[in-house]
């Protein structure tokens, strides 16, 4: 028993032969594939670029130390990482779909715990951040209402950017507690030493400077006007140098505020420089209706030509072993 030849010619033959059937089924295919295209639910991008400044930029160290030649005025892919890792919190996400009123407009009450997880899902799965070979960032966002769209990928350039900026000044807002505190304390020290002094100096009639910080003091020169006795100017003396140094301390104390605080507002440095901010989509997700009358039509022709062929070798392979 031999089986069926079936070479280039005879698949010509055959296509050819029931090229009426094969062109009946791409035409079906292609009004399928336009319905289904009138049909579908059209999504639109938007889609925003920044690049990430370097944070050490707005570091105390650099505004007043003078800015390092070196230093590049562009993150690096590290900072790039952690914007990435960042735009995927809960922090970012939870706080966009608040300013943005997504919730909402999509009629999802957010004290409900599984509402919360559906928004934070649906969040997800429309935002998309990406890097490209020059480190820039690019945020797009996708949805049925175009305005939405670009209205929600530029709050979530925001967002990210005061979440990343908050990071870094986490830490400056430790420090300038830290200080402040010990501002206060020094300073209501130094109270309690003015006060002290100034009961000394009306009861001996001392109002010498005394303190030997002061690089001024004349032997000889004090002329006490009550019953000062030595140790009385001791006691001047040493209150004096003591409450200077908590002076010169605290005025210290003063210039790291400042610093530590300069470049932490909100309208102070900008961690992103945004190139091109996300702009109303106009044309929608996907293929356009001549596309996909081209493609449903090329697979319709392809699975019915597969079909014929199949169809006609099996014919064939019965009828010999018959």
């Amino acid at each position: 028993m031999s089986t069926p030849g079936f070479d280039l010619v005879d698949i010509v033959q055959t296509l050819r032969k029931r090229f009426r059937f094969i062109l009946v089924v791409t035409a079906i295919a292609g009004a399928i594939g336009v319905a289904l295209h009138l049909m579908r639910k059209k999504e639109f991008t938007a889609t925003a670029q920044f690049f990430v400044s370097n944070p050490l930029l707005s570091d105390r160290n650099t505004i007043y130390g003078g800015v390092d030649s070196r230093l590049d005025y562009f993150g690096n892919e590290d900072d790039v990482d952690r914007i990435i890792a960042l735009a995927e919190s809960d922090t970012v996400v939870m706080k966009v779909l608040l300013e943005t009123n997504l919730a909402h407009e999509m009629d999802k009450d957010l004290i409900d715990a599984r509402n919360i997880h559906d928004m934070k899902s649906y969040f997800r799965r429309h935002m998309n951040i990406k890097r490209t070979e020059y480190t820039l960032v690019e945020i797009s966002f996708t949805d049925k209402d175009p305005i939405r769209a670009a209205r929600i990928a530029n709050s979530i350039v925001v967002t990210l950017e005061q979440a990343y900026r908050a990071f870094y000044n986490a830490n400056r807002a430790n420090i300038c507690l830290a200080l402040t505190k010990k501002y206060a304390e020094q300073d209501s020290a130094i109270r309690v030493f003015t006060d002290t002094l100034a009961v000394l100096r009306d009861r001996t009639g001392i109002y010498d400077l005394l303190s030997p910080n002061r690089n001024n003091v004349i032997n000889g020169t004090i002329t006490p006007k009550g019953n000062a006795s030595g140790k009385d100017i001791e006691v001047i003396q040493n209150i004096e140098a003591i409450k200077d140094g908590m002076v010169i301390d605290q005025s210290r104390l003063s210039t790291l505020i400042q610093q530590f605080t300069t470049g932490t507002g909100r309208q102070d440095m900008s961690m992103f420089q945004v190139i091109s901010r996300a702009r109303q989509p106009i044309v929608p997700e996907g293929l356009n209706g001549v596309m996909t009358l081209i493609v449903s039509c090329m697979l319709g022709f392809f699975f019915a030509a597969i079909f014929v062929l199949i169809a006609t070798y099996y014919k064939a392979l019965i009828a010999v072993q018959r």
